[in-house]
């Protein structure tokens, strides 16, 4: 026997199978660089969202005063800071938040890994919490022996894709680092460095390359997964955020004032593609492959580019204090453009101390 169905019954289950689509569609793992973000707390907490490159930017609403975000390798696990506030996570792509530490707190660095399973979070007074099963819990991370600020006054946080290798900069002291996922009594301080206002911090998916920045100082950086690290010939600046793609090949580096720094060859040589423009350069991040960047300024445009680096396209104006991206390496993003298109008043940058006068001083 056939069994009619009608139509009210069908367009039912139509709408409904239309709608788990969209939903599909929307917990799918998105590719590198293919999720980009930025928040702004001037922009009543909402996030800037392109799940298209770059392109076709959306304003979300998670939560008010949205300072700090942070996300996946996939896009499905997100983390946000609320200035002042909560310590946010997304696990279905940012669609809804769940509020995992409401405290007052300065929020000054957010970072996850890879897998989403490790989200460290740091508080301007001293204060670091680590999860290690994607927000349900979290620790309180103490540093053990002798250390040059106490508490550490927090400036940023990075961690390496597996979650593995993370480093924290200190104003005032010296930045730590761990080997073992950031966990209790793991923490070491890079006696090597001086002390100064390390002010941002950046490690590869790898975590092989490592980098800090000191606020009107230099830029080090590490090849060697932490073991050393040496000053790079960029001039001193007020360094204020750093980025570096999966296997340490692109590098961005952003200033206070004194223009936005990228290198297409593990720091050897570095470009300004849009010049010296006087503005912070707050927040940057960099797809696994490089391709993909994202910078946001700090009362000014949020910055777009889809060729490493060589040309960017300015998109909405705001204050822009936090930006993140996906960052998987897949199929597609496996062929990367040379950085051979500069802007006209780009100079390059050499990190070899017998480099000409020329290819070694960087403009401002």
């Amino acid at each position: 026997t056939v069994q009619m169905v009608s139509l009210r019954t069908l367009l039912t289950w139509t709408a409904l199978l239309a709608e788990l689509a969209i939903c599909a569609r929307a917990h799918v793992p998105y590719r590198d660089g293919q999720l980009q973000l930025a928040a702004s707390p001037l922009l009543a907490g909402k996030v800037l969202a392109s799940t298209a490159y770059g392109a076709n930017l959306t304003v979300r609403p998670p939560a008010p005063g949205l300072h700090n975000i942070a996300v996946s390798a996939s896009g499905l696990i997100q983390g946000g800071a609320v200035d002042g506030g909560a310590l946010l996570v997304s696990s279905d792509a940012g669609t809804t938040w769940v509020a995992v530490i409401d405290m007052a707190c300065t929020w000054v660095g957010l970072c996850l890994s890879g897998s989403g399973q490790y989200i460290l979070a740091v508080c301007a007074d001293g204060t670091m919490l680590l999860s290690n099963n994607t927000g349900a819990s979290f620790a309180n991370i103490t540093m053990g022996g002798p250390v040059d600020v106490d508490p550490p006054a927090w400036q940023a946080v990075a961690m390496s894709a597996s979650g593995m290798h993370v480093l924290a900069a200190v104003n005032g002291g010296r930045p730590y680092a761990s080997a073992q996922y950031g966990q209790q009594g793991s923490w070491l301080v890079l006696t090597g460095l001086p002390l100064a206002a390390w002010y941002c911090a950046a490690i590869s998916g790898s975590g092989q390359y490592q980098a800090v920045a000191v606020y009107g100082g230099k830029v080090y950086l590490s090849t060697n997964y932490g073991s050393q690290f040496q000053a790079l010939s960029l001039d001193e600046h007020g360094w204020l955020s750093l980025a570096i793609s999966y296997n340490g090949t692109y590098m961005a580096a952003g200033t206070d004032g004194s223009g936005l720094y990228v290198s297409a060859n593990a720091g050897a040589t570095w470009a300004t593609p849009l010049g010296g423009s006087s503005v912070s350069y707050r927040s940057l991040a960099i797809s696994a492959s490089g391709r993909y960047m994202l910078c946001g300024v700090y009362g000014g445009p949020l910055w777009v580019s889809s060729n490493a680096g060589s040309i960017w396209t300015a998109a909405l104006t705001g204050y822009w204090s936090s930006v993140a991206m996906t960052s998987s390496p897949d199929p597609d993003s496996a062929t990367i453009p040379p950085l051979t298109t500069v802007a006209p008043s780009a100079t390059l940058v050499s990190t070899s101390s017998t480099s000409s006068s020329s290819s070694s001083s960087s403009s401002s």
